[in-house]
């Protein structure tokens, strides 16, 4: 159990957190290139200006998540529950989102550049100012708006069900 766990500005060059109990852990500024987050619990966890290229987080659970300024290229978040995650200003270039629940992620300003969404859940996801231009949203679904998110996003208690 490292609920809360202070990693800031911590090298876990590929470290292996697979199926990890994390959250509200602090990653900020960690290098995490290449890390292995696959199937963890990682709710309101903080990755801010965190290094995190080629990491995995397919399967898992994101919610509330913070990758503010995060360089996320290459990332998997296959399959990961994002729910209200903020990306805001991040760098995801080639960032895989296939079949990911994103609702009520922000991606404001974001470097979204190759990366792919086919089949997520974009319900209430705000892309405003985001570099959209080569990323694939096909098969995406959900109300989403390419500037702003039309209603207000749902108290997190709302978003544990």
């Amino acid at each position: 159990d490292l609920r809360e766990a202070d990693f800031r500005n911590q090298d876990l060059r590929n470290a292996n957190f697979q199926e990890a109990y994390l959250p509200g852990a602090n990653f900020e500024g960690a290098d995490l290139r290449g890390a292995n987050f696959q199937g963890a619990n990682l709710r309101s966890v903080r990755f801010n200006g965190a290094q995190l290229a080629w990491a995995n987080f397919s399967h898992a659970d994101l919610i509330w998540a913070d990758f503010q300024q995060a360089d996320l290229q290459g990332t998997d978040f296959q399959k990961a529950t994002l729910r209200g995650a903020t990306f805001v200003r991040a760098q995801i270039l080639g960032g895989i989102f296939f079949s990911t629940d994103c609702s009520w992620a922000d991606f404001r300003e974001a470097d979204l550049d190759g990366s792919d969404f086919q089949q997520a859940n974009l319900n209430g996801t705000t892309f405003l100012n985001a570099y959209t231009v080569t990323a694939n949203f096909e098969g995406s679904h959900g109300q989403h708006s390419p500037s702003t998110i039309d209603s207000p996003p749902p108290r997190k208690d709302q978003l544990f069900f």
